[in-house]
């Protein structure tokens, strides 16, 4: 049985995932290769196909498009390792050390994450702070995150931050679409309410690509990011509930506006409909 499993899930990202594909250190014996494409109109290109089967990567083309949660899942079922991690197309992988899982035990591992963009030229270039150190994502905590898992600390909830044991990931039933947009964090906070054991790597396993113009303009989707916060607050510890009744009509408010700016997609009927379903909510404190 192979140490890790990497999953990569592919929209359209083809152009990003050849900024990686030929790092030799990625590929090795204790690792196994997933790609997943999720856009049927757009089939692998045939060198990368030539690259991925040269590398023995498995691959698997959806006939349509499943989805993010439904596609993870998929690939962590087809897996067998100790490990499974999910990486997103536009995403940047790197090497992780043999010796670093050999060593572990814990079902849950978090990495901080740094940020990059794509210059002008086509670059991958990291994302620096004011002092020109490169941002980590995971470096501060946050506060009522800190509060929310408080036997864990500070967490961080995107794959790019996220390891996981094959065996409690399937346990934990995976992604679920129901909070698509937010089912990473919903996956983290079923883990934390199981008490799934975690630590903390010293090192970053991906780089997470911001402000492009092929990412979605929310990566929490309103919707899913509310049904979220009421899964939380149902099972959340008594002394946090108003602090997440407060997200909640943040969240609703979130919600309005992507109303507001879906008006073009949508009928104005439906739109009246939810605007005052959202309203309703928001005085109700619901």
């Amino acid at each position: 049985m192979k140490l890790l499993t990497r999953i990569c899930t592919s929209y359209k990202q083809w152009n990003y995932i050849r900024k990686w594909i030929h790092n030799e250190q990625l590929f090795n014996d204790f690792t196994d290769w997933i790609i997943l494409n999720d856009c049927p109109s757009d089939p692998i290109p045939e060198d990368l196909k030539d690259i991925f089967n040269s590398r023995k990567v498995q691959i698997h083309e959806f006939g349509f498009n499943v989805g993010r949660c439904a596609a993870r899942n998929f690939g962590v079922n087809m897996s067998s390792s100790k490990y499974v991690e999910h990486i997103d197309g536009d995403d940047f992988p790197f090497f992780i050390d043999q010796k670093i899982l050999e060593e572990r035990t814990e079902d849950l591992i978090f990495f901080k994450i740094p940020h990059h963009q794509i210059d002008e030229s086509g670059s991958i270039v990291p994302i620096v702070d004011k002092d020109n150190n490169v941002f980590y994502e995971g470096n501060e905590p946050s506060q009522f995150f800190g509060s929310l898992f408080s036997n864990w600390g500070n967490v961080v909830v995107r794959p790019a931050g996220t390891l996981w044991k094959r065996s409690v990931f399937l346990s934990l039933e995976g992604y679920d679409e129901r909070f698509v947009g937010a089912e990473d964090a919903h996956l983290v906070w079923k883990a934390y309410l199981k008490k799934v054991s975690s630590t903390w790597a010293d090192f970053s396993k991906q780089s997470y690509l911001v402000d492009n113009e092929h990412r979605q303009e929310a990566e929490y989707f309103p919707y899913g990011f509310l049904k979220f916060w009421y899964f939380v607050k149902d099972t959340c510890p008594i002394s946090l509930k108003d602090e997440v009744q407060k997200t909640i009509k943040s969240a609703h408010r979130q919600l309005l506006w992507s109303y507001k700016a879906d008006m073009k997609k949508r009928s104005p009927e439906d739109i009246k409909f939810r605007i005052k379903e959202s309203i309703k909510w928001i005085l109700l404190g619901k």
